[in-house]
């Protein structure tokens, strides 16, 4: 994932902008413990109950609202007759 067979270059590219970007921050440790711990509570988790599943969930929903929107609109001018 973050690493090849014969080179770690990737991850020393991830941990070098999690570096840079923590630097950024007003408190770079103070965000990088709140981090850890946004990290360390998921475990306890479900992955629904996560923020991330929260918006892979809330994500998942609009597409599929959209898919039968665009389903029902198929529907519709299948049942038209015109040519379509």
């Amino acid at each position: 994932m973050f690493s090849t067979e014969r080179s770690d270059q990737v991850l020393r590219e991830t941990v070098l902008q999690i570096y840079n970007f923590a630097l950024a921050q007003s408190q770079p440790m103070r965000w990088l413990d709140q981090v850890c711990t946004t990290y360390e509570s998921a475990s306890d988790q479900t992955l629904r109950e996560t923020t991330w599943g929260t918006l892979f969930w809330e994500e998942q929903q609009r597409q599929i609202e959209y898919l039968l929107e665009r389903y029902e609109e198929a529907q519709r001018l299948a049942t038209l007759g015109n040519g379509f």
